[in-house]
């Protein structure tokens, strides 16, 4: 996880968990229980939102407010939650989330 926060501009803290949202490992002074529950809880709601707008399957997602950001990407079986100061560049963060192994 290390590596991954490193990459992001102003990150805090990054998790890694399951897909109910079980930890697995974190870094940073993030609450990593919480961040990693909220955000596998809210892919249900984003895969219904995703049928009815007709946009398929919800890969990954982010809410930015005016002092952090949360950004998750999910993956086949797991959730990557990155805490960091908000940017004017989401997608690139989200991306660069995706991109990490």
């Amino acid at each position: 996880m290390e590596p991954l926060l490193n990459t992001i501009p102003g990150g805090k803290g990054a998790a890694r968990a399951d897909a109910t949202g079980n930890v697995l490992e974190y870094t940073g002074p993030i609450d990593a229980e919480t961040v990693c529950a909220v955000a596998a809880m809210s892919m249900n709601t984003l895969e219904d939102i995703g049928a009815l707008l007709g946009l398929g399957s919800a890969r990954g997602w982010g809410i930015v407010s005016d002092k952090r950001a949360m950004y998750v990407h999910r993956r086949s079986d797991e959730l990557i939650v990155v805490e960091a100061q908000a940017t004017k560049t989401p997608e690139s963060i989200l991306k660069k989330i995706a991109q990490a192994r």
